[in-house]
């Protein structure tokens, strides 16, 4: 369960705020081996925040990310 972000802003059911707290925690750590692929179910903000936190992180052209668009 997350509630705040890494900045302690709390997140209050924003989709968008939780989706970038979890990809910064998770692409961050550097105990974890990086994933070699990231699924992600939204829209086009979802794909927007995705692709600015693998850019911010220097991973963008290192991830393959998976985007389905719900209609």
């Amino acid at each position: 369960n997350i509630n705040h972000d890494q900045s302690k802003r709390p997140i209050n059911g924003n989709d968008l705020l939780a989706l970038e707290t979890v990809l910064l925690r998770r692409l961050t750590n550097s105990s974890l081996k990086l994933p070699e692929v990231i699924l992600v179910d939204g829209g086009k903000l979802q794909l927007e925040t995705l692709k600015m936190i693998l850019m911010s992180v220097g991973l963008y052209d290192r991830i393959i990310f998976v985007f389905s668009i719900t209609i």
